[in-house]
């Protein structure tokens, strides 16, 4: 008999992860599975040791670990990595991720989503909880908690922060089908969360089995959330990208997906917080003003008259 083919393909996106690669590797190569899976790490030419560590388990784990090393960082050319580099190689029939900066926690991870995934055809992902640490490791709080184990289809655009990347596990059909689509949008978590939710039913594990480091080095949160005027071109990014899935799925979810660019666009005047952007709250943003703290209230209403305007954080 031959080899048995590979059943899981785990995406790895490392960069400066030095400092946390080795954990996540491990957690990894510790995963339990009567199958054979794989581990896809792409580091985007780390200036730390980080490249140095993933060496280390590829000599250990070869049949395991299989790096891409680049020279020149992919992501600052504004190449996708998923698309150009991890999917194009999976030869798993599932995909899994996690960041270089995260971790699993549960060794039973993979095999639990793979025999739900084969016993439920009509489900296109499975996720699980996540507890959210400090970059040390130290327990904050869980991710989110988990309130509702299943969604139908469409639903989970409404509940998009319900589980965190390192928890998601869907058949790599997912890719080939919407592939077209795919090529016209950046792909992010929520972007993938979003397409799958449009065309099955989603579960939820209710149990922990990852870590999502908070604010680590070299995470999006640090080099996006946290600075406004990346994080509103990012909003304006996602906006768009709600605008063609509309389009894409042909506006069957349209009412979710409004509530949902709505939302965004909210998040956007808030951080612009121009006299406009202000005035635009009061006018299309009622509801999310009333529930605003009375200093935010104050904020708002001296930015609409121009008298104040709070000071951005510099990108």
């Amino acid at each position: 008999m031959g080899e048995q083919p590979i059943q899981v393909s785990v995406m790895c996106a490392v960069y400066n992860h030095e400092k946390y690669v080795r954990k996540a590797l491990q957690s990894f190569v510790d995963q339990k599975t009567n199958f054979r899976f794989e581990v896809l790490v792409h580091d985007d030419a780390s200036t730390d040791g980080s490249a140095a560590i993933i060496k280390e388990y590829e000599e250990k784990y070869p049949d395991i670990i299989k790096p891409i090393y680049q020279t020149v960082n992919q992501y600052s050319q504004g190449v996708s990595i998923g698309k150009t580099f991890q999917l194009p190689r999976a030869q798993g029939k599932y995909i899994a991720f996690c960041e270089g900066d995260d971790y699993w926690t549960d060794p039973n991870k993979l095999q639990e989503q793979f025999d739900f995934m084969e016993t439920h055809e009509d489900y296109v992902l499975v996720a699980h909880g996540s507890d959210i640490v400090d970059e040390n490791g130290t327990y904050i709080s869980e991710f989110s908690k988990i309130t509702k184990t299943d969604y139908e289809k469409g639903q989970l655009i409404e509940d998009i922060n319900a589980f965190q990347t390192a928890s998601m596990f869907y058949r790599k059909t997912m890719w080939e089908k919407n592939f077209d689509f795919l090529n016209t949008v950046s792909m992010f978590d929520y972007v993938t969360k979003s397409v799958l939710s449009t065309e099955g039913k989603i579960h939820i594990i209710p149990k922990i089995m990852s870590a999502y480091r908070k604010g680590s080095l070299g995470s999006w949160t640090q080099r996006v959330a946290q600075k406004s005027d990346q994080h509103m071109k990012h909003l304006v990014n996602s906006i768009e990208f709600y605008k063609k899935l509309d389009a894409y799925r042909n506006y069957e979810f349209r009412d979710i997906i409004a509530l949902e660019i709505k939302r965004r666009e909210y998040m956007y005047l808030m951080l612009d917080r121009s006299a406009e952007s202000s005035r635009k709250i009061l006018r299309e943003h009622r509801d999310k003003f009333k529930q605003l703290h009375l200093l935010g209230k104050i904020s708002i209403l001296l930015s609409a008259t121009g008298l104040y305007k709070p000071k951005k954080e510099k990108s």
